[in-house]
């Protein structure tokens, strides 16, 4: 485990429909400590949660979250998260997307799931619908400028919830924008993003692209180009899906300036999306170390974090 699986030629599968899944990259014994961990940090936030009581998996005894995506109480940056995100074989996965090992990691979310159905589930809330959108600039489309990561840390199958993905769109956008001659969500000059509706996606449908619930095995990283169109979906079955997100950049996107801003960032504790190279402001409230910016378990500045981070001795 940790090494990358040279058999697969999951690099063509990105470049070619916009995403791939990488094998076997975390062992099982580090996704089920981190299942563990996860669920641990969910009951310490004190809402009243008890992964064994069906009856607590409501919004009420659940810490506050967006679709199962936890930044709360700084979760970003506990130590089981780190654990995670300074994995070799994710690092070593981007390091061949970006032909270097010279590389920044993401502040990015955790996601824990529980599964909504009425005997093995949640019952207090609808599945999430679909909310396609991509994570770069609808203005800079022709090169690809980030790739982002799921760290796939339960089995994850065709009802389990996760990362839906249109197939091939990132390769027609202009063709898109230049039918409906422009921009039709207007976004500031240098917004990340674009959000679609499903009458948009109709229309890559319709020149050959194709959804596609990305399924994973325990342990699996899932990659996909961020031009690509996709949501996420909620899991239906018997299985919690368990991820975390991560992406990594190369380090010459950042100045020696923004990367001290970046350990800034780190040492208070803020969260931040896929965007590795782009700082958050960093909250008053971090800046003061009020009690829920501090993780519940507070990471090392280790050589192995202060690396990631991009710190060079």
């Amino acid at each position: 485990m940790g090494s990358i699986d040279t058999s697969v030629d999951w690099l063509s599968h990105l470049r070619e429909d916009g995403f791939c899944v990488v094998p076997n990259i975390i062992s099982p014994e580090a996704c089920r400590k981190f299942q563990n961990e996860a669920l641990d940090w969910i009951e310490s936030c004190g809402f009243g949660f008890d992964r064994n009581d069906r009856s607590t998996w409501t919004t009420e005894k659940i810490p506050p979250n967006e679709k199962g995506v936890f930044r709360y109480h700084s979760v970003p940056h506990d130590a089981f998260m780190w654990a995670i995100r300074t994995q070799s074989g994710i690092h070593d996965a981007f390091a061949k997307i970006w032909n270097t090992n010279d590389l920044v990691v993401s502040f990015d979310a955790l996601n824990v799931s529980f599964p909504i159905n009425p005997n093995t589930g949640r019952t207090d809330i609808e599945p999430t619908e679909a909310w396609p959108h991509i994570d770069q600039n609808p203005r800079s489309l022709e090169t690809m400028q980030l790739i982002q990561g799921i760290a796939n840390m339960a089995p994850n199958g065709p009802n389990d919830g996760g990362l839906v993905v249109v197939k091939g769109s990132h390769r027609i956008h202009e063709d898109y924008f230049e039918t409906i001659k422009g921009f039709r969500n207007v976004r500031p000059p240098n917004h990340n993003g674009y959000p679609f509706d499903m009458d948009d996606v109709k229309w890559y449908l319709g020149q050959g692209c194709e959804v596609v619930k990305v399924c994973g095995g325990q342990g699996d990283l899932l990659l996909w180009d961020s031009r690509t169109i996709h949501w996420n979906c909620s899991p239906l079955g018997t299985q919690t899906r368990f991820c975390q997100y991560v992406t990594y950049v190369p380090r010459n996107l950042m100045t020696e300036k923004q990367l001290e801003q970046k350990l800034e960032v780190f040492r208070a504790r803020v969260s931040a999306g896929c965007q590795a190279h782009e700082n958050p402001d960093i909250p008053e409230q971090h800046r003061r170390g009020d009690p829920l910016t501090r993780p519940r378990q507070e990471p090392a500045e280790s050589p192995t974090i202060l690396k990631a981070i991009g710190i060079r001795a």
